[in-house]
Protein backbone atom coordinates (compact mmCIF):
# COMPACT_ATOMS: atom_id res chain seq x y z
CA UNK A 1 0.00 0.00 0.00
CA UNK A 2 1.31 3.44 -0.40
CA UNK A 3 0.19 6.33 1.83
CA UNK A 4 -0.72 9.96 0.07
CA UNK A 5 3.01 11.07 0.64
CA UNK A 6 4.19 8.28 -1.58
CA UNK A 7 5.46 6.17 1.36
CA UNK A 8 4.78 2.22 0.73
CA UNK A 9 3.99 -0.55 3.22
CA UNK A 10 3.13 -3.96 3.65
CA UNK A 11 -0.91 -4.48 4.61
CA UNK A 12 -0.35 -7.38 7.05
CA UNK A 13 -3.59 -6.70 8.15
CA UNK A 14 -4.73 -7.58 4.24
CA UNK A 15 -8.32 -5.78 5.04
CA UNK A 16 -9.92 -8.81 6.74
CA UNK A 17 -8.06 -11.28 4.47
CA UNK A 18 -9.72 -10.10 1.22
CA UNK A 19 -6.73 -8.48 -0.11
CA UNK A 20 -4.14 -10.98 0.02
CA UNK A 21 -2.81 -10.69 -3.38
CA UNK A 22 -2.43 -7.17 -3.55
CA UNK A 23 -4.70 -4.39 -3.49
CA UNK A 24 -6.41 -3.79 -7.18
CA UNK A 25 -4.34 -6.53 -8.56
CA UNK A 26 -4.73 -5.62 -12.16
CA UNK A 27 -5.32 -9.30 -13.00
CA UNK A 28 -7.71 -10.06 -10.65
CA UNK A 29 -9.12 -6.63 -11.32
CA UNK A 30 -9.51 -7.61 -15.23
CA UNK A 31 -11.14 -11.05 -14.27
CA UNK A 32 -13.19 -9.80 -12.35
CA UNK A 33 -15.19 -7.21 -14.38
CA UNK A 34 -14.96 -9.98 -17.60
CA UNK A 35 -17.07 -12.19 -14.96
CA UNK A 36 -19.18 -9.33 -14.18
CA UNK A 37 -20.33 -8.73 -17.79
CA UNK A 38 -21.25 -12.35 -18.26
CA UNK A 39 -22.42 -14.01 -14.87
CA UNK A 40 -25.20 -12.38 -13.34
CA UNK A 41 -25.71 -12.87 -9.61
CA UNK A 42 -27.31 -16.31 -8.20
CA UNK A 43 -28.57 -17.05 -4.98
CA UNK A 44 -29.41 -21.24 -6.12
CA UNK A 45 -33.04 -20.82 -5.00
CA UNK A 46 -33.83 -23.51 -7.31
CA UNK A 47 -31.68 -22.69 -10.30
CA UNK A 48 -28.17 -22.21 -11.21
CA UNK A 49 -25.57 -21.44 -13.96
CA UNK A 50 -23.00 -23.28 -16.02
CA UNK A 51 -19.98 -21.79 -14.06
CA UNK A 52 -21.66 -23.39 -10.67
CA UNK A 53 -22.11 -26.83 -12.43
CA UNK A 54 -18.53 -26.90 -14.09
CA UNK A 55 -16.89 -26.02 -10.68
CA UNK A 56 -19.26 -28.82 -8.85
CA UNK A 57 -18.07 -31.21 -11.45
CA UNK A 58 -14.92 -30.42 -10.60
CA UNK A 59 -14.83 -30.63 -6.78
CA UNK A 60 -17.05 -33.64 -6.41
CA UNK A 61 -14.38 -36.12 -7.85
CA UNK A 62 -11.92 -34.71 -5.59
CA UNK A 63 -13.55 -34.48 -1.86
CA UNK A 64 -13.82 -37.41 0.28
CA UNK A 65 -16.38 -40.26 0.37
CA UNK A 66 -19.73 -40.41 -1.89
CA UNK A 67 -20.59 -36.81 -2.46
CA UNK A 68 -23.08 -35.81 -4.95
CA UNK A 69 -23.75 -32.43 -3.62
CA UNK A 70 -21.97 -29.34 -3.24
CA UNK A 71 -23.30 -26.44 -1.10
CA UNK A 72 -21.88 -22.65 -2.26
CA UNK A 73 -21.41 -19.75 0.81
CA UNK A 74 -20.64 -16.14 -0.31
CA UNK A 75 -18.31 -15.74 3.15
CA UNK A 76 -16.48 -17.85 5.78
CA UNK A 77 -19.00 -16.92 8.17
CA UNK A 78 -22.05 -18.01 6.23
CA UNK A 79 -19.99 -21.38 5.56
CA UNK A 80 -19.53 -22.09 9.30
CA UNK A 81 -23.50 -21.38 9.88
CA UNK A 82 -24.41 -23.49 7.07
CA UNK A 83 -22.14 -26.44 8.26
CA UNK A 84 -23.62 -25.87 11.71
CA UNK A 85 -27.00 -25.95 10.71
CA UNK A 86 -26.44 -29.28 8.23
CA UNK A 87 -24.69 -31.22 11.44
CA UNK A 88 -27.69 -30.11 13.95
CA UNK A 89 -30.11 -30.95 11.03
CA UNK A 90 -28.41 -34.26 10.54
CA UNK A 91 -28.45 -35.54 13.22
CA UNK A 92 -32.44 -34.37 14.41
CA UNK A 93 -33.26 -36.17 11.15
CA UNK A 94 -31.23 -39.34 12.56
CA UNK A 95 -33.81 -38.90 15.82
CA UNK A 96 -31.14 -38.31 18.23
CA UNK A 97 -30.61 -34.41 18.06
CA UNK A 98 -27.07 -33.52 19.56
CA UNK A 99 -26.55 -30.04 21.15
CA UNK A 100 -23.00 -29.89 22.47
CA UNK A 101 -20.17 -28.72 19.62
CA UNK A 102 -16.98 -29.00 19.58
CA UNK A 103 -14.17 -26.71 18.56
CA UNK A 104 -10.43 -25.84 19.04
CA UNK A 105 -9.19 -23.09 21.16
CA UNK A 106 -7.89 -19.78 19.63
CA UNK A 107 -9.80 -20.45 16.04
CA UNK A 108 -11.53 -17.63 14.64
CA UNK A 109 -14.65 -18.42 12.26
CA UNK A 110 -16.13 -15.15 12.04
CA UNK A 111 -18.57 -12.99 13.28
CA UNK A 112 -21.96 -14.18 13.00
CA UNK A 113 -23.52 -15.97 16.14
CA UNK A 114 -22.32 -19.49 15.24
CA UNK A 115 -19.23 -18.68 13.57
CA UNK A 116 -18.43 -17.02 17.30
CA UNK A 117 -19.47 -19.29 18.98
CA UNK A 118 -16.58 -22.12 17.58
CA UNK A 119 -14.24 -19.05 18.20
CA UNK A 120 -11.81 -18.29 20.99
CA UNK A 121 -13.83 -15.95 23.23
CA UNK A 122 -12.16 -12.56 23.35
CA UNK A 123 -12.91 -9.23 23.89
CA UNK A 124 -15.03 -9.50 20.80
CA UNK A 125 -17.14 -12.04 21.87
CA UNK A 126 -17.78 -11.39 25.73
CA UNK A 127 -21.06 -8.93 25.05
CA UNK A 128 -22.36 -12.14 23.34
CA UNK A 129 -20.87 -14.67 25.33
CA UNK A 130 -24.98 -15.45 26.94
CA UNK A 131 -26.29 -16.24 23.15
CA UNK A 132 -22.97 -18.14 21.55
CA UNK A 133 -23.56 -22.26 21.50
CA UNK A 134 -22.53 -24.66 24.26
CA UNK A 135 -19.08 -25.54 22.87
CA UNK A 136 -16.25 -27.91 23.81
CA UNK A 137 -12.83 -26.71 23.37
CA UNK A 138 -10.63 -29.04 23.06
CA UNK A 139 -6.46 -27.82 22.11
CA UNK A 140 -4.89 -27.89 18.68
CA UNK A 141 -3.14 -30.94 17.72
CA UNK A 142 0.65 -30.77 18.24
CA UNK A 143 2.64 -32.21 15.45
CA UNK A 144 3.99 -34.76 17.55
CA UNK A 145 0.47 -35.92 18.31
CA UNK A 146 -0.90 -35.74 14.84
CA UNK A 147 2.10 -37.88 13.76
CA UNK A 148 1.50 -40.29 16.47
CA UNK A 149 -2.27 -40.68 15.45
CA UNK A 150 -1.09 -41.06 11.58
CA UNK A 151 1.24 -43.97 12.35
CA UNK A 152 -1.63 -45.86 14.33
Amino acid sequence: MTDESGQTYIDATSSWWVNIHGHAHPHITRRLSEQAAVLHHSIFAGYTHEPAVSLAEQLLPVLPGAQARVFYSDNGSTAIEVALKMTIQYWQNKGTPRKKLIAFHDAYHGDTFGAMSVSARSVFTRAFGDYLFDVTFLDLPTPTISRRLWQR
